[in-house]
């Protein structure tokens, strides 16, 4: 059973930390317990949204295997690290094999969001992401409607701020 990292970390101790882009070249290595996935992953990136790969290993003695249990701190940790800074993750197993030791790397697909998402669109978004797990829908697809879907009331409110389309 994994421990919780202590709540001055984020990550494991002993970890280390590779961030990796869409094709799976190393961007970078870390070993810090305070990384920060948000200022390495969105901070100097210039658009709304990304695609990594986070790969995590930790030679913790409390940390012995890769489980559905350990995996979950780890999604959990991902998940609130990018939450705080506004970014809506979908997060995907890359690894396969539960049960490795996780001395050895294990990774996952990040694709992540800025904040260009509204609250109702994270909230399309995360229904969008369900359904693409649960139905084996085009990635892609499921998530460029997640992000270009607009409510009825966004669209209502967008006309109506002086931002919006003129009527001359």
């Amino acid at each position: 059973m994994p421990i919780k990292p202590h709540k001055s970390d984020k990550w494991p101790p002993n970890v280390r930390i590779c961030l990796y882009d869409e094709d799976m070249y190393l961007i970078e290595k870390s070993r810090y317990t305070k990384y920060d996935l948000h200022d390495n992953t969105m901070q100097v990136w210039p658009y709304d949204g990304r695609t990594v790969h986070l790969g995590l290993a930790t030679l913790s003695t409390n940390w012995p295997v890769w489980d559905e249990e350990s995996i979950a701190v780890v999604e959990d940790l991902i998940d609130t690290d990018l939450d705080h800074d506004v970014n809506v993750v979908f997060i995907t197993r890359i690894t396969e094999e539960v049960g490795q030791p996780c001395s050895q790397e294990f990774i996952w697909r990040l694709d992540i969001f800025g904040d260009c998402i509204s609250r109702e669109g994270k909230q399309r978004a995360e229904l969008l992401a369900q359904e693409l797990r649960n139905n084996g829908l085009e990635r892609y697809e499921a998530l460029e409607k997640a992000v270009n879907q607009v409510s009825d009331e966004e669209q209502e409110a967008y006309e109506r701020s002086p931002e919006g389309p003129s009527l001359k």
